[in-house]
């Protein structure tokens, strides 16, 4: 029998994996950020820059399976969910529209984590574990130290893929996760990556401005959330509306993705 490995063994592998994936190519998210590796299936494998799906077939085994183009989730309620591959992805000459599902991670027994990619254009989708609901995240999930909060960056607007945001917090008291705050530079070209959380209440940020990275944060303040922008301005940004606490609304799908796959009989 095989020794157990240590836990020192244990978080120098995590180490390794997360400056692996810091320094990996992300096809499509390169402004996602930095790969959460809690949110990842173990062991961690990194291919072409992105995680691979075999260890959280593996580790889920029992609640994800797939069979070949088609994967299949069950839910918390024994119900099941299903994310088919584009068709196109059958034919080689139509790699272009071939639009591909991975399961990568997941939150806690809350959500699925699978990234999709269609071309250039890549994005996250969180899917309950509860309900089956989606929601659409231009780039990886960054959680809190206390696991009740991310935060996540997507690509500036008038890319291949463009979001409602630059910036966002979400909260994950609410199932699906709530959009608690976010921000949009509009026409301004402000690309920003999440640099991991300081305590609770800040997010340290890298913002790119014209090919010049600069090091900024996002704050929790008696205000709310506000940003610290490369100009020096502090934006409070746009915090979600109080209808919205329990009618979540998730980021705006990119205009080039395949529309999400609803949950069986909904």
């Amino acid at each position: 029998m095989s020794p157990i490995p240590s836990y020192g063994l244990h978080v120098r592998f995590l180490g390794a994996a997360a400056l692996l994936l810091m320094l990996a190519p992300h096809p499509g998210l390169a402004q996602s950020g930095i790969l959460d590796v809690r949110t990842l299936c173990r062991p961690i494998e990194v291919h072409e820059g992105n995680p691979d799906e075999k260890p959280c077939l593996k580790e889920l085994a029992g609640v994800a399976k797939r069979d070949g183009g088609v994967l299949t989730l069950k839910m918390n309620n024994g119900k099941t969910k299903v994310l088919s591959d584009a068709k196109e992805c059958e034919d080689t000459t139509q790699e272009g529209s071939c639009i591909t599902r991975r399961l990568v991670g997941y939150i806690g027994d809350q959500q699925f984590i699978v990234q999709v990619v269609q071309s250039e254009c890549a994005y996250v989708l969180l899917v309950s574990r509860r309900t089956g609901d989606e929601t659409i995240l231009g780039g990886w999930p960054d959680l809190s130290p206390n696991k009740k909060r991310f935060a996540v960056t997507s690509p500036s607007v008038g890319g291949e893929c463009s979001f409602d945001h630059a910036v966002a917090i979400f909260s994950l008291a609410s199932d699906p996760a709530r959009l608690e705050w976010q921000f949009q530079p509009g026409a301004v070209g402000e690309d920003y990556d999440t640099d991991g959380w300081d305590g609770e209440n800040r997010v340290r940020l890298r913002v790119d401005v014209k090919g010049k990275t600069t090091a900024t944060d996002l704050r929790l303040t008696a205000q709310g959330w506000q940003l610290k922008r490369p100009n020096g301005e502090l934006s409070l940004g746009v915090p979600a509306a109080p209808a919205q606490a329990n009618a979540p609304k998730s980021a705006t799908q990119p205009a080039n993705a395949a529309a999400p796959i609803a949950p069986p009989g909904r």
